[in-house]
């Protein structure tokens, strides 16, 4: 009896052992096909960096490029580099106010200070100049959480609704410019779009934060065909994301939200005048919005770290038919990029080195995330 007893337990240990493993290795196998993904990623995000740099120089040929370049960097040469000033204090400005917003939309997790939130915040811009596939928004979520030791659900929830009252704020902006400032005829069409998806967006935000039951109900009545650890995931979050949303349910704080969102914005708009001014574009204020919207979307393009490329496409494309030579567009972007990216990216690391997280361990444990929210 004895003797059996032992080999059951030893038949059961080595059961143990290999299912530990089992589930390691898929672990494992599921864990190098993210990264290969990532790798994909990183591979076509340089690509289309590339197209969009080729596209943005003036040009049409090799050597009518080379030239281009040349008239572009004489272009940033003569522009004036004393608005660096201003700039870098609207800067600083932004991200406090994205800092204490993100401390408003957190309350319900747990009550932070601007200040206890504005490390992660400045780790999370700095990490999209740096990583790959946006990954940006990922390490400031692990920051946080990690550093309070809040839900990671409830962090993303954070920044999902940051993301919708973003795109709300900006296309009330842009309608804004729309009835102020005569636009082409494209860009009256652009803007009617761009206000139904405002509308869109605003419901979806309003149904989420007042009948999250409801879009629960919907999402397990109508996507069965999703897998479903996938389905039960998002479920979960749905749930868990929604008795994070007291603050957004007090129609005051809701219309706050919005209303701060639009000023926290405007900075940026105002950024964007001042390199106007220090290139002497004669446009006006509501022009800087077009350019806001140009850049915004184009960060949601799939390109190379720090967003190189797509920024200048964007520049080229809005200001084009405003008049502005493209030579002057390209070289003005490099200018309103490289004046964000280079400060942004050494605060970032700095506070990075006081946190005690290292960015190679951050970056692995961001691919990891993405990697559950797939699975």
């Amino acid at each position: 009896t004895r003797r059996r007893q032992t080999q059951k337990l030893g038949c059961e240990r080595e059961l143990s052992l290999g299912a530990g493993e089992s589930g390691q290795l898929i672990r494992g196998l599921n864990l190098l096909k993210v990264k290969n993904r990532k790798l994909v990623q990183i591979i076509l995000g340089t690509v289309i960096t590339l197209v969009c740099l080729w596209l943005a120089v003036p040009g049409s040929g090799l050597a009518s490029k080379w030239n281009g370049l040349h008239v572009t960097l004489a272009a940033l040469k003569s522009a004036e580099f004393i608005w660096l000033v201003p700039m870098m204090g609207l800067l600083a400005i932004f991200y406090l106010t994205k800092a204490y917003r993100w401390a408003l939309l957190l309350v319900p997790v747990r009550r932070l200070r601007t200040h206890q939130v504005f490390p992660a915040t400045i780790i999370g811009f700095m990490g999209n100049n740096v990583l790959p596939a946006h990954l940006g928004e990922l390490v400031r979520m692990l920051v946080l959480s990690k550093s309070f030791s809040l839900s990671k659900t409830s962090v993303f929830s954070s920044i999902v609704l940051e993301r919708l009252l973003d795109a709300i704020a900006v296309i009330i902006l842009l309608g804004f410019a729309g009835l102020s400032l005569k636009l082409p005829e494209s860009y009256e069409y652009s803007g009617i779009v761009a206000a139904a998806g405002a509308f869109v967006a605003l419901l979806c935000l309003i149904l989420y934060v007042y009948r999250s039951h409801k879009v629960l109900l919907f999402w397990n009545n109508h996507f069965h065909f999703i897998p479903a650890k996938a389905h039960a995931r998002v479920a979960r979050m749905i749930t868990s994301s929604s008795q994070g949303m007291d603050t957004l349910r007090n129609p005051t704080h809701f219309l706050y939200l919005i209303f701060f969102s639009v000023l926290h914005w405007s900075i940026l708009v105002l950024y964007a005048y001042l390199v106007f001014v220090a290139f002497s574009i004669e446009l006006p204020f509501q022009a800087a919005i077009l350019v806001l919207c140009g850049t915004m979307v184009a960060a949601t393009v799939p390109a190379a770290p720090g967003f190189w490329g797509v920024v200048q496409a964007a520049f080229t494309i809005v200001l084009k038919p405003l008049g502005v030579p493209a030579h002057v567009a390209l070289a003005a972007s490099v200018y309103y990029l490289a004046s964000q990216y280079v400060p942004t990216t050494a605060t970032g690391l700095i506070f990075l080195a006081h946190s005690g997280f290292r960015l190679a361990e951050i970056s692995s444990e961001s691919i990891e995330s993405s990697l559950e929210a797939a699975s």
